[in-house]
C-alpha cells in the first residue's frame, strides 16, 4: 500500500495522506481515475523493468452500463480467471503477459517513450502499440502510465479512432 496524493508527494494542502493501492483504485470509477491520473507525475522509463504484475481497475462499462455492471466486469478482469497478468518491459519496448493453458506468453507488443498525454494534460510514459509485430486493430491501442508511488503505477488504455482517442480502461502495474 502506498500513501500518496499525487504531485505534492504525500499530501494535498489541508488534507490527510490517502492510502492508495490496487484495491482502492479498483473501487474508483473511470471519472475518478481520470481526475487522479491528471494529477500524477509521469513514470520514468527506468522505473519499469522486467515483468510487472498488472490488474485492471476500471473500464468504460461504468459509464456505459452503470457502476454495478462495471464493477462486475472489473471483478472478473482482476480475478484469477483473467488471462492478462501484466506487462514485460525491456528498455524502450515491452509486451503484455498472458497466462494460457500452455503457460505464459507475450502478446501485444509496444514501444515505450516519454510523451505529452493524449488529453494534453501533462507528461506520460506512452506505450505505443503501433508496431509491426501487432495485427492492425491492435495498432490503434495506446497506453499511458503515471507513477502513483514507489513500485505502483496507474495506466490508462485508449483506442485511437478517427474522431480522437477514447479511454477504455485503467490498470495498475506493481513491481
Amino acid at each position: 500500500m502506498v500513501t500518496t496524493t499525487a504531485r505534492t508527494g504525500t499530501r494535498l494542502e489541508g488534507t490527510e495522506p490517502v492510502a492508495v493501492g490496487a484495491a482502492s483504485l479498483r473501487a474508483s470509477t473511470m471519472a475518478g481515475l481520470d481526475n487522479l491520473f491528471a494529477d500524477l507525475d509521469a513514470t520514468e522509463v527506468h522505473e519499469l523493468g522486467g515483468v510487472l504484475k498488472g490488474e485492471v481497475v476500471a473500464t468504460f462499462v461504468d459509464a456505459l452500463l452503470g457502476k454495478a455492471i462495471g464493477r462486475a466486469v472489473v471483478a472478473m478482469a482482476s480475478s484469477h480467471l483473467s488471462p492478462w497478468t501484466g506487462k514485460q518491459f525491456e528498455g524502450r519496448s515491452g509486451a503484455n503477459m498472458w497466462l494460457t493453458a500452455s503457460g505464459r506468453i507475450t502478446l501485444g507488443s509496444f514501444r515505450v517513450r516519454e510523451s505529452v498525454g493524449l488529453d494534453g494534460l501533462g507528461e506520460v510514459l506512452l506505450l505505443d502499440y503501433d508496431v509491426p509485430e501487432n495485427v492492425p486493430p491492435l495498432r490503434r491501442v495506446v497506453g499511458e502510465v503515471k507513477r502513483v508511488g514507489p513500485g505502483l503505477h496507474l495506466g490508462r488504455m485508449s483506442v485511437r479512432w478517427a474522431s480522437g482517442p477514447s479511454a477504455v480502461l485503467y490498470f495498475v502495474l506493481e513491481a
